[in-house]
């Protein structure tokens, strides 16, 4: 029977193998504070859409929707975005359907998104779409672009043709305040018209975003004792030297007379 040779760990070998251990534990021992910052850089829960979002309903057809397409959950197709069809859109990440005989102006686009708590300063909605569009949240207009005013109908049309890639390269935001959210489930919804029937193409894409509360103005800080901040007291002593122009004088008079 062979015995296995017994080989020594050098003293300053095994002291080290400790000091990787000893750190490799603390590493996984995470404070209070570390714990959190990691979270907040792997996303919470802030009801935040992106653009490139999946889970967007769409529908494109020769009828008007219901009239409450707004408020969601219509058993509509969905997709992710951007959504469109056409020649020149760029990167699709859903191909809507256009085989119709006569062609539809309008293309409807919804989106839920969660709220756990509504941000103080409202969200900020920023989108692009080609050709016109009116964008809603929670059933309430928020803004619409390269079309007329008044009602919007199924039937309406653009009031401009850009291409895909110029409404891509110029999307534009607006802010949707705290008042017209709610905790809990909200709605995004877009209605998306072209400016002619045989329009080549159509694209939509949207993102969602919390704005940061306002930080309010710090006030200079005061010296103690004395009521005043520091920039007053050396504004103060100033005016005070200014006001007595003859001090020195006096001081050097008497200076001369002892």
């Amino acid at each position: 029977m062979r015995h296995a040779k017994h080989r020594e760990t050098p003293a300053g070998t095994t002291r080290s193998r400790l000091i990787v251990a000893g750190a490799l534990a603390s590493a996984m021992a995470l404070s209070p504070i570390a714990a959190g910052a990691i979270a907040s850089t792997t996303g919470t829960d802030s009801g935040e859409v992106a653009f490139g979002s999946g889970d967007w309903s769409y529908y494109r057809g020769t009828s008007a929707p219901a009239a409450d397409w707004r408020d969601g959950d219509n058993g509509w197709r969905t997709g992710t975005a951007p959504l469109g069809f056409g020649i020149g859109t760029g990167s699709l990440g859903t191909k809507v359907n256009n085989d119709f005989r006569t062609r539809p102006l309008a293309t409807y686009f919804t989106k839920t998104f969660t709220l756990s708590e509504v941000p103080a300063a409202g969200m900020t909605l920023t989108t692009w779409a080609d050709d016109g569009l009116v964008a809603y949240v929670n059933g309430a207009e928020v803004v619409r672009r390269n079309m007329p005013t008044g009602e919007i109908k199924h039937t309406s049309y653009a009031t401009a043709a850009p291409q895909s890639s110029t409404a891509r390269s110029a999307s534009f935001e607006v802010t949707v305040p705290a008042s017209q959210l709610r905790v809990g489930e909200n709605v995004i919804a877009a209605q998306v018209q072209s400016n002619w029937r045989a329009t080549h193409n159509v694209t939509f894409d949207a993102e969602l975003t919390a704005n940061a509360p306002s930080t309010p103005e710090t006030t200079p800080s005061s010296t103690p004792g004395s009521g005043v901040g520091v920039d007053d007291g050396v504004v103060s002593a100033r005016a005070g030297a200014r006001a007595d122009p003859h001090s020195h004088a006096h001081a050097h008079s008497g200076a001369r007379r002892g």
